[in-house]
C-alpha cells in the first residue's frame, strides 16, 4: 500500500532555488521530528492569503536554507503521517529561523472525532434535562444525566488533548533588530 503526501502545483520557479522569490535574507526551517516537505508563498499586499495551490512554490525538505526578501509570506509544512501547519513570516533584512515541531495526523483526527463525541454527549443530556417527557417517575433522571455529562466532559477533554498533541506547530524566532552604532543612545554617532 503506498501512502503520498499531497502534491502541490510547483509552476516555473519550483527548483529547490535559495532564492524562489529573489535575493534576501536568509530563512532557515529545521524539523524536531521527521523531515517534512516546504512550501512557501508570498503575499499580496494588504496581506490577502493565496486562493490557490499554486501560489506555493515547493522549496524542499527540511533542513533547509532559502531566501527570502522583504514581505509577508505564508509557510506551509506537510509530510506522510503528519499534521499541516502554516504560519505567516514577515521579513525583513534580519536571517531568521523556523522550528517545526511534528505531530502525529492520526492523533490528530481521533482527537478531533473525540471532541465530537464529548459535544454529543453533553448536548444529548442537555436535551434530555430540559425536555418535557412524561416518563414515569421511577426514571431517575440524575442517574442518566450525570453519567452522560461526565463522559461527555472526558471525551472532550481527552479529546482536545489528542488534538492538541497531535497538531503540528510552526514557531519563528524574532528578527534581530540592526545594532545601534555606540553612542547613538544620546543621540551621538560614532565609536567609542
Amino acid at each position: 500500500m503506498l501512502v503520498a503526501a499531497p502534491a502541490r502545483a510547483q509552476g516555473p520557479a519550483a527548483s529547490a532555488s535559495p532564492a524562489p522569490f529573489g535575493p534576501g535574507a536568509s530563512v532557515e526551517v529545521v524539523s524536531e521530528g521527521k523531515p517534512v516537505n516546504v512550501f512557501v508563498a508570498r503575499l499580496a499586499p494588504g496581506g490577502t492569503l493565496p486562493q490557490s495551490d499554486s501560489d506555493f512554490i515547493k522549496v524542499g525538505k527540511t533542513p533547509l536554507a532559502v531566501q527570502l526578501p522583504p514581505g509577508s509570506y505564508r509557510i506551509e509544512v506537510e509530510g506522510v503521517e503528519i499534521s499541516n501547519a502554516a504560519m505567516v513570516l514577515e521579513m525583513s533584512k534580519s536571517p531568521r529561523k523556523i522550528k517545526v515541531r511534528t505531530g502525529s495526523e492520526g492523533l490528530a483526527t481521533t482527537g478531533t472525532l473525540f471532541m465530537g463525541l464529548g459535544i454529543l454527549g453533553v448536548v444529548g443530556a442537555t436535551a434530555i434535562l430540559v425536555s418535557g417527557s412524561k416518563a414515569p417517575s421511577s426514571l431517575d433522571k440524575a442517574g442518566v444525566l450525570i453519567p452522560m455529562y461526565a463522559a461527555g466532559a472526558v471525551c472532550f477533554g481527552g479529546g482536545l488533548a489528542m488534538s492538541l498533541v497531535g497538531n503540528s506547530k510552526l514557531e519563528a524566532d524574532s528578527p534581530t533588530p540592526p545594532r545601534a552604532p555606540h553612542g547613538a543612545w544620546l543621540g551621538v554617532r560614532g565609536t567609542f
